[in-house]
């Protein structure tokens, strides 16, 4: 990385988002606040607002808790279902 000149003749570098060209956002969720996966969207929207040409690889994570289900529908592309479903007694659950 070449150092650049200021006008005191002190050196700086250069942004470091110069020298960026894709970063990977991978949150987990902020506890009863948000899902991963809006985590990850409002970090991605600031890293676009920030450098445009910047690529941003969204990647939600879950430990198993709250926002697994949406973190990995999101991962595989899928949508969600609601069904009626009964238990081993034949009740519904």
């Amino acid at each position: 990385m070449t150092p650049h000149a200021t006008p005191a003749g002190t050196e700086t570098r250069p942004p470091l988002a110069m020298h960026l060209s894709k970063i990977i956002v991978a949150p987990d969720s902020f506890k009863e606040t948000l899902p991963a996966v809006e985590v990850a969207d409002a970090i991605a929207a600031g890293v676009r607002r920030a450098c445009q040409s910047i690529m941003v690889d969204q990647c939600p994570v879950a430990d198993g808790g709250e926002g697994t289900m949406h973190a990995l529908t999101r991962a595989r592309g899928g949508e969600l279902r609601s069904v009626r479903v009964t238990g081993a007694m034949w009740n519904h659950v």
